[in-house]
């Protein structure tokens, strides 16, 4: 049996990272909901982006392109590290970045290396990555 590569597998996950977006909203307003999302992301913690951080992030960015109708998603290491925050600054996390990146490169589902900096990890890394084909429920 073939396997989906994780990023396929994990776009569905989306969903519950808006809901739980909902969820941290809404316990702003009432601390009541608080429980239910308590969960809350290191790096709101701490101000310090994690590598789930980044991960949400780069599928989320997916996400995007696919509802926006492409079949494919170039993602850049600086970017997407701009989006998470804390880069540019000192206690940047460029290395966990780019590691996350490339932990969802599938070569095998088309992906492609764009760009990639000597060290293998810097803001220049660019990734096209190949998006599933969303099918209108039948």
């Amino acid at each position: 049996m073939k396997t989906l590569p994780e990023k396929w597998v994990l776009f569905g996950s989306l969903v519950t990272v808006i809901v739980f977006d909902l969820l941290a909203d809404l316990a702003k307003d009432n601390p009541v909901t608080a429980c239910a999302s308590a969960e809350v992301a290191h790096s709101e913690i701490s101000g310090v982006p994690t590598s789930e951080d980044f991960k949400t992030e780069l599928y989320r960015m997916m996400n995007e392109a696919l509802f926006d109708g492409k079949s494919t998603a170039e993602i850049n290491a600086g970017d997407l590290h701009r989006r998470v925050g804390g880069y540019p600054g000192p206690n940047h996390r460029m290395p966990m970045c780019c590691v996350v990146m490339l932990a969802a490169f599938a070569p095998e589902a088309g992906d492609v290396i764009l760009e990639e900096p000597p060290s293998g990890q810097g803001a220049n890394l660019t990734i096209r990555y190949v998006l599933p084909k969303l099918e209108p429920p039948s």
